[in-house]
């Protein structure tokens, strides 16, 4: 039976690196729910529009992070994505559950998407949307993003100008994608949410959201939401 690359990888990580908590060791989940309580929450302001669960500067934060993104583990980001839709049910008014959801991954480039074989930020999204079903709660995930620039890795010398100027221009908006929508209720979103797995200086989600509002959507009614800062 042959196998493609990404199943093979998948079969080696889960052979290699069998299903335990990130954190004590614990059989049967990535994260248990006991050790996830305990990950210091993050307590830094991303923007007035953008927010991230965890502390990146814990060490427990950044070994998870980096099994997801590279060891082949992108059942980490649903995972988290699960425990995430704790924050984004806590900004939708009890009021108005009913208020659509839209999830939009942040995509990374042709040549590391081709690389990982998967987006963690859509795995995040899907664990998110899974979470928010678990509240009684609809979401979608639209990956109405392009990403046509290739960007470099964050690197410490950085300045957060030196990264806003990077980033800038790196996203678009899938119009094919945006135009199918038109007339469907999914098309009038009331809440977009941009969804990745870390932030530093919040220059991806502000580049996604010029993208976004580019293309006439209300930057008043996109938010930023990562897994850590």
């Amino acid at each position: 039976m042959a196998f493609s690359k990404n199943k093979l990888l998948s079969l080696l990580s889960n052979t290699l690196f069998p299903t335990n908590c990130l954190v004590c060791g614990r059989a049967g989940t990535y994260i248990c729910t006991s050790c996830e309580h305990k990950l210091p929450r993050n307590s830094q302001t991303v923007s007035d529009w953008a927010t991230a669960r965890y502390n990146y500067r814990n060490v427990h934060v950044k070994k998870i992070l980096f099994r997801l993104k590279y060891h082949h583990s992108p059942q980490i980001g649903t995972v988290l994505g699960r425990y995430a839709a704790q924050d984004i049910k806590g900004v939708i008014p009890a009021s108005n559950r009913d208020v659509q959801i839209i999830l939009i991954p942040i995509p990374l480039s042709y040549t590391r998407q081709k690389q990982r074989g998967y987006n963690q930020a859509q795995k995040i999204a899907e664990g998110i949307q899974l979470g928010l079903e678990g509240y009684k709660i609809k979401a979608h995930i639209l990956p109405l993003l392009t990403r046509g620039k290739e960007t470099e890795k964050l690197h410490s010398s950085e300045s957060r100008e030196e990264r806003f100027e990077e980033l800038h221009g790196a996203f678009s908006v899938d119009t094919e994608l945006l135009h199918s929508l038109a007339g469907s209720p999914v098309g009038e979103p009331a809440l977009l949410v941009l969804v990745d797995d870390i932030t530093t200086s919040g220059a991806t989600f502000f580049d996604a959201r010029r993208a976004l509002a580019e293309v006439g959507f209300d930057s008043k009614q996109i938010s930023g939401y990562a897994l850590a800062h």
